[in-house]
């Protein structure tokens, strides 16, 4: 289908979940519309600029303005609706999945892209990048940092810098598909290369309007620890069939104890 068309009529979560359910109706169960019930969460996350924390480190996660309970439900929504394939990412299971065209779709970040080329080889030329439901988001991405017992930390950052310029950005992207974060950067003719892997697309046009339209988010020292937590219940939730509000309950208390340490 096209892109555009796609964006269109899957703008919003709804949405996508419901052409999921007529994607499965037609082609049967061995067909999942996406691939986890966790990527779902962190991605309707990835779309807020609120998610767990203030900037004064304040978890917000029970506050109507964090978009953390939204995306649980979401997520759980998902799985009880029957559109997951339950595959996790970086697992044979879900390389496997997407090769042999188990799975219909998925929202994930730009790097996903190479991930997905060496996971599916024999799906070349069947995928096509569309902006995502809900809207855009950050997922995410690749950090570098000097250790506070460097003996040469000017010269470290200096090597940073150099690494991390708007031209290497543009060739990260060009060599392993790392999109750029400098925005001088993004108006690189290279983002608008042709590609087989996705029957022809200029896959970073879609992904160079999303970074303009990404809202800022401040995620917090803890992201990660609570990122992990709440995953975990949603598994549970998934596989185990545990009840989503016990499941929540838990989550919740775990977070709030983590917060203590």
């Amino acid at each position: 289908s096209d892109p555009k068309e796609v964006s269109d009529a899957l703008g919003t979560w709804e949405e996508y979940f419901a052409a999921g359910e007529n994607l499965q109706a037609a082609l049967g169960d061995d067909v999942k519309l996406t691939d986890n019930i966790g990527s779902i969460y962190t991605q309707v996350n990835a779309q807020s600029d609120k998610i767990y924390f203030n900037k004064d480190e304040t978890f917000i996660g029970e506050d109507s303005s964090s978009s953390m309970k939204k995306a649980w439900d979401l997520a759980v929504k998902a799985s009880q609706m029957g559109l997951l394939a339950n595959a996790n990412g970086s697992t044979s299971e879900w390389n496997a999945a997407m090769n042999n065209g188990k799975i219909a779709s998925f929202v994930g970040a730009v790097w996903n892209k190479e991930v997905l080329m060496q996971a599916a080889p024999d799906t070349a030329g069947k995928w096509r990048v569309a902006r995502a439901p809900g809207g855009d988001g950050n997922n995410g991405g690749s950090f570098l940092s000097i250790m506070r017992t460097s003996k040469h930390p000017k010269e470290a950052f200096e090597v940073i810098k150099w690494l991390q310029n708007p031209e290497n950005q543009v060739k990260s992207f060009t060599d392993v598909n790392l999109f750029p974060s400098a925005v001088k950067a993004l108006d690189a003719k290279e983002l608008l290369k042709k590609e087989d892997f996705f029957g022809g697309q200029a896959t970073g046009e879609i992904f160079t309007e999303s970074a303009r339209n990404v809202k800022p988010a401040y995620f917090g020292s803890k992201y990660a620890n609570l990122n992990g937590i709440v995953s975990r219940q949603l598994q549970s939730v998934a596989l185990q069939g545990k009840n989503p509000d016990v499941a929540w309950k838990a989550a919740l208390a775990r977070v709030k104890k983590e917060l203590l340490r």
